[in-house]
């Protein structure tokens, strides 16, 4: 059994397991949080200590983007700009120091050969998927959920976060657009879950809809292939 978090995830290309247990979220939902969590400004605001407080490297990357607003305006440019090379190569996964960034599902869920069986435990439905996750692997157990504060995971609605996820309609069309093949790649992922049936992922579906309006529409196929469909608004 191996444990893959963001140091680990370049060994995954390398591994064979026979089964993979993977925690997902909504691709444009995680890269908004991610951005926000790893800024600088919010890690102060926290109080982190030790390893948690920013490198000047860090802090240096993030000098272009003091909200992700503006993170997102530099993805629709079309320049060779510090700022605009800088956004790309986060957004696609190529600074590692922005390590929730770097480990996207390019990199720890695309590896993953075909011939494994995949569990996905999603963020908006964590103790649902680990519940039927449980029971598919051990039917005669009782599935004892955790609660209290530890059910509903890290809290930050106490902390006063200055860098929020307030992003406008073209920010948001830049984002998407931007992780296009992050959604591609989620998907697939989606799609060959054991736990998950066609009502789960035509939720996520939606869920996709309604935050990329304008990316192309992922359409998952029963058969167990991912193709695209243009949004009928753009098509009309």
């Amino acid at each position: 059994t191996d444990y893959y978090h963001i140091p680990d995830v370049e060994r995954i290309p390398e591994s064979r397991h026979d089964v993979y247990f993977v925690t997902s979220r909504d691709p444009l939902e995680r890269v908004i949080s991610a951005f926000v969590y790893l800024h600088p400004r919010n890690r102060n605001a926290r109080n982190e200590t030790g390893n948690g407080i920013p490198t000047k490297a860090n802090q240096m990357i993030y000098q272009c983007f003091p909200t992700v607003e503006r993170f997102a305006s530099f993805l629709g440019r079309n320049d060779n700009s510090e700022c605009s090379v800088r956004a790309r190569r986060a957004v696609n996964g190529e600074i590692k120091l922005m390590n929730h960034l770097w480990a996207n599902y390019k990199k720890t869920v695309a590896p993953i050969h075909f011939r494994a069986k995949v569990y996905v435990i999603r963020k908006e439905h964590m103790w649902h998927d680990w519940k039927t996750i449980n029971e598919i692997l051990e039917p005669i157990k009782t599935v004892i959920l955790p609660t209290g504060d530890t059910a509903h995971g890290r809290d930050m609605t106490t902390v006063n976060q200055p860098v929020t996820r307030d992003l406008s309609d073209r920010g948001r069309e830049n984002l998407c657009r931007a992780i296009e093949q992050e959604y591609e790649i989620f998907f697939s992922l989606l799609n060959r879950a054991v736990n998950l049936n066609a009502t789960d992922i035509q939720e996520a579906r939606e869920k996709a809809h309604t935050n990329c309006p304008n990316l192309m529409e992922p359409r998952v196929s029963l058969r167990g292939t991912v193709t695209q469909q243009r949004n009928s608004s753009k098509a009309n």
